[in-house]
């Protein structure tokens, strides 16, 4: 199964959620993502390395991409990462809104704001509640 999880500038939070699913679901699942305006960095924000280096994930190579028809067409499902980001999907590609779903769709009464301007420790917050959410993440379903 292919997934790309999207979010706004493809740095904070999507690339957190890209290498947890890719350590829950190893060879199962090819997790990629991208970002409605992708931030032109090389990587992602320290923050989100730091947390991710907490849980034992070490390869994180990454730089922010922008999502296009092509990574959506060829995706199995693609999560959003808030509502603003999946209303943005939907109107910038209609066509595959039957892809799109919200990532906490399973959990929605947790939130996934963007943590980009947020202190270090609301930024932490954030990083575990996507923990959680993938944790609980069943994509079968």
């Amino acid at each position: 199964m292919k997934i790309c999880i999207v979010c706004m500038a493809n740095y904070c939070r999507s690339p957190v959620v890209e290498k947890l699913i890719q350590k829950k679901y190893r060879e199962n699942v090819d997790a990629s993502s991208a970002g409605i305006f992708p931030l032109a960095e090389a990587s992602m924000d320290p923050r989100s390395r730091d947390f991710l280096n907490t849980l034992g994930i070490e390869n994180l190579m990454h730089t922010p991409k922008k999502i296009t028809k092509i990574i959506i067409e060829g995706s199995d499902l693609v999560l959003a990462l808030d509502l603003h980001v999946l209303m943005s999907l939907n109107q910038e590609f209609p066509s595959n809104m039957k892809k799109f779903k919200l990532l906490n769709y399973q959990n929605p009464s947790i939130n996934i704001p963007d943590p980009y301007r947020l202190s270090d420790d609301e930024y932490l917050d954030v990083m575990k509640r996507i923990d959680t959410i993938v944790s609980e993440l069943d994509i079968n379903t």
